[in-house]
């Protein structure tokens, strides 16, 4: 919860006081027979004078006599101070007191009692929020184009994995699976993962079975996504699975759910660039989970030093 900041009345006098003649102006330099002092210097004019004065946040007019500040800037009259203040992303209430900030692909504020509204399974905001047939909640914002037709996200998912496999330089020899569920069904394949995890929205799943005799492994790769996710987030959250089928068959060495997860997470990065949804990536940018957020940040890094050929590389060898 934040605050506006206190609010400060300050006046600036409008009154000059003559001074001796020959005294250069403090703005443009020029003496004249007559000149003004205000608070120890010198103007050759009221318009000189105007000109030294700090200026309005909002509408830029020099403030003379009363004006107000808050937050580090100043404001001229009580109507520029109110255009300065959030709106509530749910309500449009103009917020006068205290409020929530949420950053999501852009900055929410939220007056109190919107805050308080159930969030949204995609974009975890609170907002009023459209039923699902299993109890969760969709926002207006993200229910837009939602992928919940089975062919199209097939479509969808074989179109991101291409992608995919270019940014990585390879396909996985795996044939893999790909379906589309709910809630429940997502949980169910999460099993005691799904509590503590419940805001997740999609899961790489490998199931792994010996033949005898000659013990000949038979591997079953599948990809899982919730249904009714935005088409952009179904890209995003598609492309950070693919990933992890990518790191079991490229880099199964790779033990660090640190390294895993922030792997996955700059790939799905890397494809919102392509499609030019850079916003989508203040999510990884601003999250403070150590594994996934800590992880993401330490492989951009990475990516930046090294390159990403280097980073891929190295990820292999490990």
């Amino acid at each position: 919860m934040r605050w506006f900041g206190p609010i400060l009345f300050l006046t600036i006098l409008f009154c000059l006081i003559p001074a001796a003649e020959g005294a250069a102006c403090a703005v443009c330099g020029r003496t004249g027979s007559r000149s003004y002092v205000s608070e120890g210097r010198h103007y050759c004019s009221r318009s000189c004078w105007e000109k030294s004065l700090p200026k309005c946040s909002v509408c830029a007019r020099p403030l003379a006599g009363k004006y107000l500040s808050a937050a580090g800037k100043l404001y001229c009259s009580q109507r520029c101070f109110d255009t300065a203040l959030p709106e509530c992303s749910v309500c449009g209430s103009t917020i006068r007191g205290e409020y929530t900030v949420a950053l999501a692909a852009e900055k929410h504020f939220f007056c109190p009692e919107c805050a308080k509204l159930p969030h949204c399974f995609v974009c975890t905001l609170p907002a009023r929020l459209t039923p699902l047939p299993d109890r969760r909640g969709i926002c207006k914002t993200c229910d837009r184009d939602t992928v919940t037709d089975p062919a199209r996200a097939e479509t969808l998912f074989r179109e991101v994995r291409r992608e995919v496999d270019r940014l990585l330089g390879s396909r996985t020899p795996c044939r893999l699976e790909f379906h589309l569920v709910g809630r429940e069904e997502l949980n169910r394949l999460l099993g005691n993962r799904a509590e503590g995890e419940a805001g997740e929205l999609g899961l790489y799943r490998l199931e792994q079975t010996i033949w005898q005799p000659g013990n000949r492994v038979e591997e079953k790769c599948s990809v899982y996504l919730l249904d009714h996710l935005p088409r952009e987030r179904f890209i995003e959250v598609a492309a950070h699975e693919l990933a992890h089928d990518w790191q079991h068959h490229a880099a199964p060495g790779l033990g660090d759910p640190v390294r895993r997860e922030g792997f996955a997470e700059y790939v799905a990065s890397r494809i919102n660039l392509k499609h030019n949804r850079a916003a989508l990536n203040n999510r990884m940018e601003q999250n403070a989970d150590p594994v996934y957020g800590g992880g993401y940040r330490m492989i951009r890094d990475l990516a930046r030093q090294k390159g990403w050929q280097a980073v891929v590389e190295e990820l292999k060898r490990r």
